[in-house]
């Protein structure tokens, strides 16, 4: 944060490493703390940023023959905070088209009321299949990925989503 607004900073696309393709996505990765901000600060700004990378970083790559027709979040919000994730989605949907919209979605999300209108207010998300629990003892902590639960998880929607695995 500075001066009061949540800042957005982008980094330098290598598109000449990018050729052999020909759509690519925008992530955007959200600091944990942002959640503390929502509702308390304009979203305003900071869409008005993402909004401003994502056409130079468009153009850039069409360019290269590339296509950019999504923004993905990449945020790990906490699944208490849902609600004000939801405010900064509806406010994303109407800043950020003709882009569509994608998230990161964390599988503890899942049993929460709020996911429903999360995946409602974006075109795909992501389920992220890795480090989703806390881990209880050390031994847990040097497993990043348990298969068994990460089927679970895909099992429990019957939305169209693509997997993060490690």
């Amino acid at each position: 944060m500075q001066n009061g607004r949540i800042l957005v900073t982008d980094v330098s696309i290598e598109w000449d490493s990018l050729k052999r393709a020909s759509e690519a996505v925008l992530c955007f990765r959200v600091h944990t703390q942002v959640s503390q901000l929502i509702g308390k600060v304009s979203l305003e700004s900071a869409l008005a940023q993402i909004k401003e990378i994502a056409v130079t970083s468009s153009s850039q790559a069409a360019a290269r023959g590339i296509t950019v027709k999504e923004i993905q979040f990449d945020y790990d919000c906490p699944t208490s905070k849902l609600s004000g994730y939801i405010d900064f989605l509806k406010l994303a949907n109407d800043r950020l088209r003709p882009y569509k919209i994608s998230v990161t979605v964390l599988p503890t999300w899942m049993k929460s009321p709020a996911f429903r209108e999360i995946i409602s207010l974006t075109d795909s998300y992501v389920l992220q299949l890795h480090s989703f629990e806390k881990p209880k003892t050390l031994q847990d902590a040097r497993l990043i990925f348990n298969s068994s639960e990460a089927i679970g998880y895909t099992k429990n929607t019957s939305e169209f989503f693509r997997s993060i695995t490690p």
